[in-house]
């Protein structure tokens, strides 16, 4: 199987409805999706919130997991680095966009406020031996699947 590079990171965009409520009111948007929607079959689920603005979690990658990253409310960068120094950089801000980030890809998300929740989809369950970090020990995992 091919090793990932940024090339293979996806922009997933769903379907966001502006919903009314009684005598006209603004009812805010609705983004919905069925599960066949995703790239995957999701196992597991988990959101990011409250975290202190500028702060940047992620910082790993994954040996088998892919994941679908949605920033819900607020906003993000997400970058998304490969062993052989590909970058791309994301500025999620759209409820209804997700970027698709496949396995042994590197990830850092830069957190604009505190008032930003992220939303994961992952195509495993958590496992704490799945994830590769710092940096240097990412690196000499990404070479061995070359």
């Amino acid at each position: 199987m091919k090793t990932p590079t940024v090339q293979d990171v996806k922009i997933i965009s769903f379907k966001k409805s502006i919903t009314t409520l009684g005598g006209g009111q603004d009812g805010g948007h609705l983004v919905s999706m069925n599960m066949d929607e995703l790239p995957f079959n999701p196992k597991r689920m988990f959101h990011v919130s409250n975290v202190k603005h500028r702060f940047d979690r992620g910082r790993h990658a994954h040996h088998n997991t892919t994941q679908l990253i949605m920033c819900v409310s607020g906003n993000v960068v997400l970058t998304i680095k490969d062993g052989l120094g590909g970058v791309v950089s994301f500025n999620l801000k759209h409820p209804n966009t997700g970027i698709l980030v496949p396995k042994m890809l590197w990830d850092e998300v830069d957190y604009g406020d505190s008032d930003t929740t992220l939303l994961v989809f992952s195509d495993t369950e958590y496992d704490p031996n799945d994830y590769i970090k710092p940096w240097d020990k990412y690196i000499d995992e990404y070479c061995k699947t070359l």
